[in-house]
């Protein structure tokens, strides 16, 4: 996996900018397994039930240089999509149907001075959840059979309180992370602001980042 650490000094802070950025190949049935490690260790299972959660939302969906042509929704946390074979009682034959689930995430609250909630929302294209309720499927995309998988889409904004003089504490997005796949290829981007060191992580809970790491590979 080809892989670049930049950083810069920020502007108007004591801190530096740090992107990180990863490409690389996927074997056969990477993405699969891609999206079973992103759903089973990298996802809050809030996500998953649809539940709110507190300092994350879905990203920001302007990056011009995706490598999927899925345009994603306002603050779309997570994206799948794919297809399914399905017999058509009418022709009596077996076609691939598509499929599309999309997680995305609305402001609900501020809990307390420096906390931020949001609420999930589930989109799907396709009547998959016809055949397995939804709640079964989220936790299990990445490993249903006989579902093919052609493309994932992950996006989080990490918030941390942070003091201004003038408002006191807020909750403001200071860690991005996007990670997009097809069957053929994963891109990694994580980028961390006010970041102590030129050297330091792009996230800084260990855990998550470590988690993002063996995901990805």
């Amino acid at each position: 996996m080809n892989l670049e650490h930049t950083s810069a000094r920020q502007l108007f802070s004591f801190g530096y900018l740090v992107t990180e950025e990863r490409r690389a190949d996927l074997a056969l049935g990477g993405l699969s397994l891609l999206i079973d490690a992103i759903i089973s260790s990298v996802i809050p299972p809030e996500v998953l039930r649809l539940e709110p959660i507190i300092d994350m939302k879905g990203g920001d969906p302007a990056d011009t240089s995706s490598i999927l042509s899925h345009t994603p929704c306002p603050e779309e946390l997570f994206f799948v999509a794919g297809t399914f074979p399905r017999y058509d009682s009418e022709s009596r034959t077996i076609a691939d149907e598509q499929f599309s689930f999309c997680l995305s995430t609305a402001f609900s609250s501020f809990k307390g001075a420096a906390h931020i909630c949001h609420s999930v929302t589930l989109q799907e294209r396709g009547t998959l959840s016809s055949i397995i309720p939804v709640h079964q499927l989220l936790p299990r995309l990445g490993r249903a059979f006989p579902l093919v998988p052609t493309c994932l889409r992950l996006s989080l904004d990490l918030f941390e309180g942070h003091f201004f003089s003038y408002f006191g504490f807020a909750p403001v997005a200071t860690q991005h992370v996007l990670i997009e796949a097809t069957r053929e290829t994963v891109r990694v981007r994580m980028v961390c602001e006010n970041a102590p060191t030129r050297d330091s992580a792009p996230i800084r809970d260990g855990g998550l980042y470590r988690k993002i790491q063996a995901a990805v590979g």
